[in-house]
């Protein structure tokens, strides 16, 4: 049953990302300036850096449940960045890619593991509020302000990474016994 509950929670965000995110959004849709430089949109390329991060950290996990969450993070993040940096479209477009396969190695990781349920419920809820305030913030949306000092997007970068390592810490490879997966 938690089992189920975690790949439930990781395809309806996945639904939902799917729903709201086009492949290839338009520059600007994350509400941020998009600046002359080399940096197209700084802040939400800065960002994208927590979700490398976290990816790094958790890919050198000693379970491999943990490594592949960590190995879709730090893909995403890698492609974020890219995204964000550029604004080129293949770069966006690899962003969305990264992203779905991002939530398919969370899936198989969530298919081989044991789950704390009170971990998982957490990073539920700080993907869910995540991703809620990422809808509200783009572009258009009433909580989009390009000019403020950090964006919304900018901020879903770090919670969805908070929630990464949090959902990370939740699972236990089923060949690991309780006690030692504390280590």
């Amino acid at each position: 049953m938690k089992r189920t509950f975690a790949v439930v929670a990781v395809v309806a965000t996945a639904m939902v990302l799917h729903v709201t995110r086009p492949d290839v959004p338009p520059p600007g849709s994350d509400c941020e300036h998009i600046a002359a430089g080399a940096l197209r949109q700084p802040d939400n390329a800065a960002t994208s850096m927590a979700l490398i991060f976290t990816g790094l950290a958790l890919s050198g996990s000693a379970q491999t449940s943990r490594r592949l969450v960590g190995s879709g993070v730090l893909l995403a993040g890698v492609a974020s960045t890219l995204a964000h940096a550029t604004l080129h479209p293949v770069a966006l477009a690899a962003d969305g890619a990264a992203v779905a396969a991002a939530l398919l190695l969370t899936a198989l990781a969530l298919a081989r593991s044991r789950v704390q349920p009170w971990r998982i419920a957490a990073a539920v809820f700080l993907g869910a509020g995540a991703s809620t305030l990422w809808i509200l913030s783009r572009s258009g949306r009433p909580l989009c302000d390009p000019g403020a000092f950090v964006n919304g997007h900018a901020v879903w970068h770090v919670l969805v990474a908070l929630a990464a390592v949090v959902g990370a810490l939740s699972l236990t490879d089923r060949n690991v016994s309780p006690k030692r997966a504390r280590k």
